[in-house]
């Protein structure tokens, strides 16, 4: 992370620091104590100092840029940070983190390079990571595979993707079915986050002369705030000793898909409280008319287009989503009595595209149908990625347990933009 971002972190958490005590007046109905205004005051130069020093920090990194574009292809060095953390992630060993972990032993190398960052990525933040012999901790940077992770190939990036030593470097979020849906996946977050939801802006016709009158717009939406989520798995000691990057991959990958799974299950059934809201539960969200058991028809696929049409939002890109036992049904149910056509035919139904995953869970008995506008929905994820190694619990079996921890959120800008059925017979 560029020593920028870092600076703008600590400038948020200094003002939301203020917030937290000018919000705490203002419900109180009354002024500061002497002891808030003392503290306000510190932090406003606090923040000035920092909004300096962010403008020179800028202005360095902006010189380091120019340097890069300038010398680097006359064959000087590019010293872009971006470039660094992009060759460090890929010499970066999961495994060897992993060992030194569950061993009680220090980091050393790039591992503790990235432990480092990561640490500091999450103290600006404000998140809880563990911070022991017995764990370490990604950056932000990797918690995202992209194009332009790797430097040495005059700027194309992606030369040396090809390498002698093959280092894992996807990122440790894969990529989200509900991403291919349209959902937005939002990374390096900072602070709370605000969705602005925007009521419609009208044209009044007018004459020649008349004056437009402005009127005030009403703006406001739901804020994503980080929540933690925690995955485990047991390692026999015997595999982690391995040092094949096939056994690193196979470690890597469990938990690599444990947080997809955890990410797209928050969206779609998340209850609340410690977990986001999904749209199965997520107030706002459309319901079909249906209240006790029915059959999967057309009509009922048609009624949750009608609902998400009538809200305005772009059912030209909308998607349906439903589990494997709803999917097999829709496969068999004629779509009427004359044409031959079933209700699913080619993998999309009513025309739309159409995802099946068992991460829609079964409601009481009955398989919920979900539709809507997926470009509506947001999934946003804060600083890195923090590991914590277990060898004493699973010590009779010679195993470790490795436990994972991340914090994201799942916001909904226009929640009328999906409709839900959740009493069909699969």
């Amino acid at each position: 992370m560029k020593k920028s971002d870092i600076l703008k972190q600590q400038r948020m958490a200094k003002l939301q620091a203020q917030k937290k005590i000018v919000d705490a007046a203002e419900t109180a109905n009354r002024g500061f104590t002497p002891e808030e205004q003392t503290q306000i005051d510190a932090m406003d130069e606090e923040v000035e100092a920092l909004d300096a020093e962010i403008e020179r920090e800028l202005a360095n990194e902006a010189r380091q840029l120019r340097f890069a574009q300038t010398l680097g292809s006359a064959g000087g060095s590019s010293t872009s940070e971006e470039r660094e953390m992009g060759e460090m992630s890929q010499r970066y060993s999961f495994l060897t983190a992993a060992r030194a972990a569950s061993r009680g032993v220090a980091l050393t190398g790039v591992e503790k390079e990235m432990n480092d960052e990561a640490l500091r990525e999450a103290g600006t933040l404000s998140l809880t990571f563990n911070n022991t012999e017995r764990s370490f901790s990604i950056p932000s940077t990797m918690v995202r595979a992209t194009t332009q992770t790797v430097g040495q190939d005059g700027g194309q990036f992606g030369g040396t993707l090809v390498t002698q030593e093959n280092r894992i470097v996807d990122g440790f979020i894969p990529k989200l079915f509900l991403e291919e849906a349209g959902a937005t996946m939002m990374t390096g977050l900072v602070g709370n986050v605000g969705l602005p939801k925007f009521s419609e802006y009208e044209y009044k016709w007018l004459d020649e002369l008349e004056e437009i009158v402005l009127e005030a717009e009403k703006v406001g939406g739901p804020v994503m705030k980080p929540k933690r989520a925690g995955a485990g798995i047991s390692i026999s000691n015997q595999l982690l000793l391995q040092t094949s990057e096939g056994v690193e991959n196979i470690i890597y990958n469990k938990l690599r898909g444990a947080s997809g799974r955890a990410l797209n299950q928050a969206a779609l059934n998340g209850a609340g409280g410690k977990a986001p809201l999904g749209l199965l539960n997520m107030p706002g969200v459309q319901l079909a008319k249906a209240v006790a058991e029915e059959e999967l028809t057309h009509e009922a696929i048609v009624e949750l287009w009608k609902l998400v049409a009538s809200s305005n939002a772009n059912v030209g890109n909308a998607t349906y989503i439903m589990n494997s036992l709803l999917a097999g049904a829709a496969m068999v149910a004629k779509k009427d009595a004359g044409s031959g056509r079933f209700l699913m035919e080619g993998g999309m139904m009513n025309g739309s595209k159409t995802i099946v995953t068992n991460l829609v869970e079964t409601l009481a008995g009955t398989q919920p149908l979900i539709y809507g506008d997926f470009s509506e929905l947001f999934i946003g994820q804060w600083g890195g990625v923090n590991f914590v190694a277990d060898p004493i619990t699973g010590a009779g079996s010679a195993q470790v347990k490795l436990y994972s921890n991340l914090y994201a959120d799942v916001q909904c800008a226009n929640p009328e933009a999906f409709a839900v059925n959740k009493f069909l017979k699969g």
